[in-house]
């Protein structure tokens, strides 16, 4: 979560690193207050280290992002705040962040119509943080789009698990049913 936290203040422009002394750079901070839960649009987003149920459920740790035009989801490790020296943005001081493990998109595509607003992941398997496709680790609670919905495919070889978002808003013009057009009286 370390190296996470790096890349993402460095992504922001802000210069910190993880030891020795460096000219024009900020040690990374060792503090962190750490959340069971937050509130999004009304739905609770919780850390996988505290799951909802005596069963282990964790289906409020589940979350969906936007990334470079794709949608990619993950589950949420962890929830905190991290105290930086040396930031110069005020709002970056008090940004809740998430350590997020992502999953990892299907091999062959979605075979499920994308109207059905349905992602598809390779069944239990997460992408490696030193994927170049992989969103950062580390991101603002405010980059979530929404929490999601997973379950599992059995009938595809190999099984796979699906996704769709509990947005209340259509994450695509693809999700969203359009009638025929009707001409009527001008």
């Amino acid at each position: 979560m370390r190296l996470g936290l790096v890349n993402y203040y460095t992504s922001l422009g802000e210069q910190v690193h993880l030891s020795g002394n460096t000219d024009n750079s900020e040690p990374l901070g060792s503090h962190a207050q750490f959340f069971h839960y937050v509130l999004l649009d009304g739905r609770r987003i919780r850390s996988i280290k505290y799951p909802e149920s005596k069963h282990g459920s964790i289906g409020c740790s589940l979350i969906q992002i936007q990334y470079r035009g794709e949608i990619f989801s993950g589950e949420v490790q962890t929830i905190f705040q991290h105290k930086q020296e040396g930031l110069f943005d005020p709002q970056l001081r008090d940004r809740l962040l998430v350590h997020i493990q992502w999953m990892k998109p299907a091999l062959e595509g979605n075979p499920l119509d994308p109207q059905l607003g349905v992602e598809t992941w390779e069944y239990n398997s997460y992408l490696s943080p030193n994927d170049p496709q992989s969103p950062p680790l580390v991101i603002g609670m405010d980059e979530i789009q929404c929490p999601v919905s997973r379950g599992k495919i059995s009938f595809t070889k190999p099984p796979l698990w699906i996704t769709t978002s509990m947005d209340r808003f259509p994450t695509s013009m693809a999700a969203y049913g359009m009638g025929q057009e009707i001409e009527g009286p001008q």
